[in-house]
């Protein structure tokens, strides 16, 4: 049987406090998170226009696929007729 003492397994930690981070970093990581944005913004508007032209080809297939259904049903037809 195990017992526990709360009074001996309380175990207290100090640390000192981190120290606050430089200014000149901090000018460094805002500077970087701008160039992020911007680069945030040229790839998202790349993808949108990644994604209008896969939208597109889509529409484009789906009409050929159309397209080719009536030709084969029409060949169907036509070898219907000759049996």
């Amino acid at each position: 049987m195990i017992t526990i003492n709360p009074e001996k397994d309380v175990k207290t930690v100090c640390k000192k406090p981190p120290l606050p981070p430089k200014p000149q970093i901090l000018k460094q990581k805002a500077e970087l998170k701008a160039k992020g944005n911007q680069m945030q913004w040229k790839n998202d508007d790349e993808n949108v226009q990644h994604i209008q032209k896969l939208i597109a080809m889509n529409d484009k297939l789906n009409f050929e696929i159309a397209e080719l259904r009536k030709q084969l049903q029409q060949e169907r037809v036509a070898v219907r007729e000759l049996r």
